[in-house]
């Protein structure tokens, strides 16, 4: 395995010279650090490598991805370009090595503002209706979801006629517009193909519960992990670890909610990918994909995760941390009107002022008595 900390050579290869970052800090995720940049006119976003990261990564593994890319007939490289940000270059840094590389900066239609007017890449995830940190997301309607994940399952079993394996299906790595139309993979150098594979895959530890194989990747796998995100996404509930049939079936129908537990229960089986075809064909009947155009919107790259002990449960309404909505912080309320001093009820204040008066005039009648008794 030739990692990323060797020297690096081949006609992809940008110097990191040769790329002009935006102003401001990267976006990071994982193991790795994402700027806009621009080389030669265009717009693009580099994907910079973290230390610890570059030891797992394979520079050859990762030049021959870019170079399959170029291998594909004009028609599929344009089909890939449109429903994946593929990794166009390496970068080498200053000492000689692997920096990171070029990929494609989603298009503006795949993000969303966030609460401070930047803009934030739109998910599949952004479809569930959530209730976290005592905030709600509307989500999507059913049947915007079903959109979403046909065009999602046709891109994967595209991608697999191709020999790839797409390993890290989840979610937050499918950007997709808000109606559904249109669906784009990121953290494409996670994928495994003729080139090999770029570093080791491991599955996050909530999708580990529920595909076992999750950190065995295949063609398999693949879809056992994209049945569990459309349970997720269709039952708005990301604790579901076990489910009855019936229950999706009276959202979707017997024979999707059949093809969606076939899937996710099978282990190391699974339906007939005909099932599939099917499935998609029923719910995002056009042949081809949405053309997105060339990757706007930041896609936060994730590294490998070190293994660890598989959980065997989760709380009822579990939710991921990704996915949980951040503590509003102090500046983000209004401020609250500090409240003017109670005020006695005008019935005490009456009784008062006759208790006063009461007084005086007995005080009056004694010195009255006194005066006639002298």
């Amino acid at each position: 395995m030739s990692t990323g900390n060797g020297p690096l050579s081949g006609v992809d290869v940008v110097d990191i010279g040769q790329i002009t970052r935006s102003s401001g800090d990267g976006h990071v995720g994982g193991g790795s650090t994402l700027h806009r940049c621009t080389y030669r006119g265009g717009r693009y976003l580099f994907k910079r490598y973290r230390p610890e990261h570059l030891r797992e990564v394979d520079s050859a593994a990762l030049g021959r991805q870019v170079a399959w890319r170029h291998g594909l007939p004009e028609a599929d490289r344009a089909r890939l370009d449109a429903v994946a940000s593929w990794p166009l270059r390496r970068v080498r840094d200053r000492a000689g090595g692997l920096g990171g590389i070029l990929i494609p900066e989603a298009n503006a239609a795949f993000s969303h503002r966030g609460r401070w007017g930047e803009r934030r890449p739109h998910t599949l995830a952004d479809l569930i209706r959530l209730t976290a940190g005592g905030t709600v997301r509307a989500g999507a309607p059913v049947d915007v979801k079903q959109v979403a994940l046909g065009r999602v399952a046709r891109t994967i079993l595209w991608l697999h006629s191709c020999g790839v394996v797409v390993n890290d299906v989840q979610a937050e790595n499918i950007l997709c517009r808000r109606d559904g139309s249109a669906v784009y993979l990121v953290d494409c150098d996670a994928m495994l193909g003729p080139w090999g594979q770029v570093c080791p895959p491991q599955a996050p530890d909530y999708m580990r519960i529920v595909v076992p194989g999750a950190d065995r990747p295949d063609q398999v796998t693949d879809l056992a992990r994209l049945a569990w995100v459309a349970v997720w996404l269709l039952l708005d509930d990301f604790s579901v670890v076990g489910l009855r049939q019936e229950r999706l079936a009276g959202l979707i129908g017997a024979d999707a909610a059949e093809t969606l537990m076939a899937a996710a229960t099978a282990g190391r089986g699974g339906p007939p990918a005909g099932s599939w075809h099917r499935l998609a064909a029923q719910w995002a009947p056009e042949h081809l994909p949405a053309r997105s155009g060339p990757v706007s919107g930041v896609v936060v790259g994730r590294a490998p995760r070190p293994a660890s002990p598989v959980p065997t449960r989760r709380p009822v309404n579990w939710v991921p941390p990704r996915y949980r909505r951040p503590l509003v912080r102090h500046w983000d309320t209004d401020p609250v009107p500090v409240p003017e001093p109670d005020v006695p009820p005008r019935r005490r204040r009456s009784r008062l002022v006759l208790s006063a008066a009461a007084l005086l005039g007995g005080l009056a009648l004694l010195d009255l008595l006194w005066e006639v008794i002298r």
